[in-house]
């Protein structure tokens, strides 16, 4: 097997590790060192692997700390109706949503104007985040006419999906 073969294997058997959860994320991995004596090869060929994955973002050098495990990204196609949930259970991950915020309160002169609402009318507003195995990778806010959704505020403390709100 070449030099060249050697370090890309590294890099790819370093990688299905990561993804099958034997790294996390922010974990460190083993020293270049252990990962020489483990592969059976000098830590040169080691530290290409690794950069291989740190030009990925799979990983992340600290100067004198190690190389550690960054977040692992999230497959999310955009469409026309695009389904937070949906998309991250498709991925093979979870969803979660935590809610910051869920006040109703007097428009404000935007949210009026963008919803077709006189001066004064009321506005459910909702903020959170959207979670991906309990790492944040989004916040939302939604602002939603009182008088059409008078209940939402209820159904949202217990459901926190906007989308189930809606439907149900």
């Amino acid at each position: 097997m070449t030099a060249d073969a050697i370090w890309k294997t590294i890099a790819a058997t370093l990688r299905q590790e990561i993804a099958g959860g034997a790294y996390g994320p922010g974990s460190r991995l083993p020293t270049e060192a252990q990962l020489a004596a483990r592969f059976g090869v000098n830590r040169h060929t080691v530290r290409h692997a690794l950069a291989d994955l740190a030009k990925a973002g799979e990983v992340r050098a600290r100067r004198g700390a190690g190389v550690f495990v960054t977040q692992v990204p999230t497959d999310y196609p955009i469409s026309l109706r695009t389904r937070f949930h949906q998309n991250v259970l498709a991925s093979g991950r979870t969803p979660s949503r935590q809610m910051l915020r869920l006040e109703t309160r007097v428009a404000l002169a935007a949210e009026a104007e963008a919803l077709g609402l006189a001066a004064g009318d009321q506005v459910h507003l909702v903020e959170g985040v959207s979670l991906v195995d309990g790492q944040p990778i989004a916040v939302f806010q939604s602002c939603f006419p009182a008088a059409r959704f008078a209940g939402l505020p209820g159904v949202m403390r217990r459901l926190t999906s906007v989308t189930a709100v809606l439907r149900g």
